[in-house]
């Protein structure tokens, strides 16, 4: 009787805390047999209620339901609470509008010193955005649009700066392509128009130059002739056409030499001591053909090369020799 009793009891305190955590306050309060456990059961149910009353309120305090969360508002934390929420959402619809570039919207939820600041910064973009369209108008060369944009003598004696360097730039860019004229037409001083003819007449004379070296360089001296202007240039022409023909006299007189052509070769003779010196060669060519057939026992060929008695005499000797 005495296990059963107690295992009761056990039951009815677990079916108590059960209840009180389930917030069954009736059913919590049927299990209570004390005054201390009736007092639990009511601090239990005071407690959830104002933890109950706190999460509704600032749940209507985040929602902007701000009357709803005062009428649930018992203590100065409450209020000041749902205050700091509703400072929160004001600066949160600021925000909002200046990012979506609505300034004025912005400063209706705006206090004197915030509308103050964003006036500063309303200042500030649209000046940063003045000074990019100049930028820009410059880079596309808009004057006149570029110009409508400065609002001082500093920034309209700066964007003339910048685009007589832009001027200057492209004149330059016409030279360097070899467009006179057009660089003419972005010249504006006789000092540049100047520049301009010599520019030209540099460019001309270095391009007479370099094509008068190119066809003496191919040996074309007769297109080379065409861009010859001075006794000097003429000079040079003649003698690198001499020089050149010269070259090619002697090339081919060696190359007949070395092939043993002597009737070739004495063509491209000039000089008796050119001559003295080509019939040495050939016959220097004829002994040592000479002396080969002879020592290989070649008495026809020997014999096609002699030309002395005493070349005669060595064949004959070969040939009764054992």
């Amino acid at each position: 009787a005495t296990a059963i009793a107690a295992q009761k009891e056990k039951d009815r305190i677990a079916w108590l805390d059960y209840s009180i955590a389930k917030g069954d306050w009736s059913t919590a309060l049927s299990y209570a047999v004390s005054m201390e456990e009736e007092k639990k059961v009511k601090d239990a149910e005071e407690a959830a209620a104002e933890a109950a009353r706190q999460e509704w309120m600032k749940y209507y305090a985040e929602q902007g339901d701000y009357k709803s969360a005062m009428a649930l508002a018992v203590e100065e934390k409450d209020a000041v609470y749902i205050e700091e929420c509703k400072d929160k959402a004001r600066v949160a619809k600021i925000n909002e509008y200046k990012e979506k570039g609505k300034y004025a919207m912005a400063k209706k939820y705006a206090t004197a010193a915030e509308a103050a600041a964003i006036d500063s910064e309303v200042e500030t973009k649209a000046e940063a955005n003045r000074k990019e369209w100049i930028d820009y108008y410059t880079k596309v060369s808009d004057y006149d649009q570029a110009k409508a944009l400065c609002i001082s003598g500093e920034e309209e004696e700066a964007l003339d700066q910048a685009f007589d360097q832009k001027r200057r730039d492209y004149l330059q860019q016409q030279l360097e392509k070899g467009k006179y004229a057009v660089a003419k037409q972005y010249a504006i001083s006789e000092d540049e128009m100047t520049m301009i003819d010599q520019y030209e007449e540099a460019q001309t004379e270095n391009s007479r130059k370099e094509w008068l070296q190119h066809y003496i360089d191919t040996h074309d001296f007769a297109n080379a002739a065409a861009y010859v202007v001075s006794d000097e240039e003429l000079e040079a022409l003649k003698a690198a056409k001499e020089a050149y023909l010269e070259h090619c006299r002697v090339t081919w007189r060696d190359y007949y030499t070395s092939v043993g052509d002597y009737d070739g070769a004495v063509k491209y003779v000039v000089s008796n001591d050119e001559l003295t010196n080509l019939e040495g060669k050939f016959e220097a060519m004829r002994k040592e053909h000479f002396n080969h057939y002879l020592e290989q026992r070649n008495y026809k060929g020997a014999a096609s090369m002699a030309v002395t008695n005493e070349e005669v005499a060595q064949i004959r000797a070969a040939r009764a020799a054992p």
